[in-house]
């Protein structure tokens, strides 16, 4: 397994593909398999770096660190250890808070910043289902956490499909790497439920906010005391794609998100575009009110 050594971590890592480097940031403890079906066919375009952050899947010889921050900057290093100057940087659930931390900080290294299904402030529904998911692991039942993973993270529609099986059993393994990450780490690693809003006011940066239409965990329009993909692309004068998926629409739906990713990048008209992306930038709302 192709592994490098950083300063406080030892990561596996994966690159496949030439050109332009697309690295990947994964949510939570789900390590680099969030990225499995889209990576080869973004391969096709780009140089694909896929890693399990530090306490994580391969890459969990060590504890996961107590703050986002810290992952952003075994990023930086790794990719200076393998030589990457700048990439187009995705980060997905978790992840997307993690390559916000990044763009806010290394902003020289970002050539397009991506992010999936995350929100950058929580909402009183969010507080809610975080309490559920609480109570659910306390409860030592992993069957009924399972069962709220799937509920929570795929589309209606999709878990009734044949491939809905490799999914579910993505999240089997989510669970049991979750478990032994917290065995290792009693902090529970980093907060994910941290209040971005001043973060994103230090980006500016070309960005896409890809969501689902049917995510229940990170819906595209949270409550008003959150920050939700829809807000966030207006506050980073982004782009928003909203996809026919649920949480993990990177799995549910890679062909069409890989189409959204490539052709922003390539500034070129997405298919179907008027009925998936719409703009929204400060300038645009300002005037809105006047």
């Amino acid at each position: 397994m192709p592994t490098i050594k950083i300063s406080r971590a030892e990561l596996f890592y994966e690159l496949r593909g030439q050109g332009p480097t697309m690295c990947h940031l994964h949510g939570g403890t789900v390590g680099r398999s969030h990225f499995a079906l889209l990576s080869p066919i973004l391969a096709e375009r780009f140089q694909v770096l896929d890693f399990d952050l530090r306490g994580v899947g391969d890459s969990a010889s060590d504890p996961m660190p107590d703050s986002l921050s810290d992952w952003a900057e075994d990023t930086v290093e790794l990719l200076d250890a393998l030589g990457i100057d700048r990439v187009s940087l995705h980060g997905s659930s978790a992840g997307g808070l993690v390559a916000l931390e990044f763009a806010a900080k290394y902003p020289q290294r970002i050539d397009h910043l991506i992010v999936s299904c995350i929100h950058a402030r929580q909402d009183d529904a969010d507080r809610l289902r975080r309490c559920i998911r609480a109570a659910l692991t306390d409860a030592s039942d992993p069957e009924a956490l399972l069962a709220w993973y799937k509920f929570m993270f795929f589309s209606r529609g999709y878990l009734e499909t044949a491939q809905a099986g490799d999914a579910i059993a993505l999240l089997h393994r989510m669970a049991e790497t979750m478990q032994a990450a917290h065995l290792r780490t009693p902090s529970g690693g980093p907060r994910t439920d941290v209040d971005m809003s001043a973060v994103l006011e230090r980006i500016a940066l070309p960005t896409l906010v890809i969501a689902g239409s049917q995510d229940i965990t990170i819906p595209f329009n949270g409550g008003p005391s959150g920050i939700g993909p829809t807000e966030m692309a207006r506050r980073l004068r982004g782009q928003i794609a909203v996809v026919d998926a649920g949480h993990l629409a990177l799995i549910e739906r890679p062909h069409e998100v890989a189409e959204i990713i490539t052709c922003w990048i390539d500034g070129a008209p997405f298919r179907h575009s008027n009925e998936i992306t719409r703009v929204h930038a400060r300038d645009e709302q300002q005037s809105d009110r006047k």
